[in-house]
């Protein structure tokens, strides 16, 4: 079993802060496929929550400031563009949710955070990948299967620790704690 990560904001580095809590090393050597939990890891708040289980129309309802306040603001959000820019330099991006994946492909095209995730890559409730898997660690195992690498090639970030525990032996593991977004 590989080494569970936590993130605790206020004991990381400098360097380590900046990169949402991985070294530079980790983020271009040896990680091949970084995989993000949307609601409460991508954003701050749970963003199904917000909408009260809605999906795109209520989505479309919500305006770009409350949409912001769910990523954390401005400042966050620039971080999480300069975040996944980095890493998608080196690495392939994907996101497994138990929300909706047209609600997630929404709101990150409304906070131009879109770009750095090949839409076949993010799995939500409703995509056959993750139905088909059945849990999220199983979809992982598919993915590292499909893409031949190494469990410690792989990057699993959520805030669930449930998910996280059945993933450890497909994936290096990383809990955000508290469950209030990457910090």
């Amino acid at each position: 079993h590989y080494r569970k990560k936590t993130l605790r904001p206020l004991t990381m580095s400098s360097e380590k802060q900046s990169n949402f809590g991985f070294s530079s090393d980790e983020l271009t050597n040896r990680v091949k496929l970084c995989v993000y939990d949307f609601d409460q890891t991508i954003t701050c708040d749970h963003l199904f929550y917000e909408l009260e289980g809605g999906r795109q129309d209520a989505l479309h309802k919500m305006s770009e400031d409350d949409l912001l306040k769910v990523f954390g603001g401005n400042a966050r959000k620039e971080r999480l563009q300069k975040h996944f820019e980095r890493v998608s330099q080196n690495c392939e991006l994907a996101i497994i949710s138990f929300g909706w994946s047209d609600v997630i492909k929404l709101a990150l095209q409304r906070m131009d955070l879109h770009s750095y995730f090949d839409h076949t890559l993010i799995y939500g409730k409703d995509s056959e990948e993750l139905k088909t898997a059945g849990s999220k660690a199983k979809c992982i195992y598919a993915m590292k299967k499909h893409r031949k690498l190494k469990s410690d090639q792989i990057l699993f970030i959520d805030d669930d620790n449930s998910n996280l525990s059945k993933a450890t032996i497909y994936s290096v593991t990383i809990l955000i704690s508290p469950r209030n977004g990457m910090q």
